[in-house]
């Protein structure tokens, strides 16, 4: 009976209680270097992947273009783009193509009389925005609308000259406000200022707000009038970074 109490009592102190277990670094398993294998037990190896830093963008940073076209024409066959920049010229010049094409289609202004208008671009490099091109146009009005002398101010024949406020937005020119000044009837040259600018022709990859400009009238001789002051002009609040 005596033996088998001592027997009972030997197995009882072999159960470790988890709370009262040894911390003796040596009797805990060295699992530094251990990998998971893909039954569940750490085996020995380590990882082969080491990170390559991506390659850093040296070389320039803005390219001018040149460009030209004839205004009128519905076929994009006469643009010419020029963007000198050693290596990278074929691929900047291709992109301010991308830009230009569409404008030579679009431009059918008869007042231009088909003349040849030409301008520069200026191409940046993309070193932001992953999801966009590598080069982007910075915004820029390629061809403007010659404006008309009202027909319900020709009795009067008055001067006037106006300073417009607009935004472009997809390359749209969205009037905001037109001031003028002149002994006529302001109206008519105000609505007469805000349908010439909205036919304005703009390229580029960025929406620019409160932009003004200013046009002149005059019935028969020219007349040299200061613009007055440009109108109110607010950017949206969706613009502000």
């Amino acid at each position: 009976m005596i033996g088998f109490l001592l027997a009972a009592a030997l197995l009882v102190q072999d159960v470790k209680d988890p709370d009262t277990a040894p911390t003796d670094p040596a009797n805990v398993p060295d699992l530094a270097g251990a990998a998971l294998g893909e039954d569940g037990f750490a085996g020995q190896g380590e990882l082969d992947a080491s990170y390559v830093e991506p390659e850093r963008y040296s070389g320039p940073r803005n390219v001018v273009c040149t460009w030209s076209f004839q205004a009128g024409r519905r076929s994009p066959r006469d643009l010419e783009v020029s963007c000198p920049a050693g290596d990278l010229t074929e691929e900047v010049e291709a992109r301010a193509y991308e830009v230009m094409n569409f404008e030579t289609r679009r431009n059918t202004d008869s007042q231009m009389r088909r003349d040849t208008v030409r301008g520069r671009l200026l191409m940046r490099r993309n070193l932001n925005e992953p999801d966009r091109p590598d080069w982007l146009a910075e915004t820029t009005m390629v061809l403007g609308a010659v404006p008309s002398y009202p027909n319900s101010q020709a009795r009067r024949g008055a001067p006037a000259v106006c300073t417009i406020s607009f935004h472009v937005i997809d390359n749209q020119a969205e009037t905001q406000g037109v001031t003028c000044l002149t002994p006529g009837l302001e109206e008519a040259f105000e609505r007469v200022s805000g349908s010439v600018v909205e036919r304005y022709v703009f390229v580029g990859d960025e929406d620019v707000y409160c932009q003004e400009t200013s046009l002149s009238f005059w019935f028969q001789q020219p007349i040299n009038i200061p613009p007055p002051p440009a109108p109110h002009c607010e950017i949206p609040l969706e613009a502000n970074p």
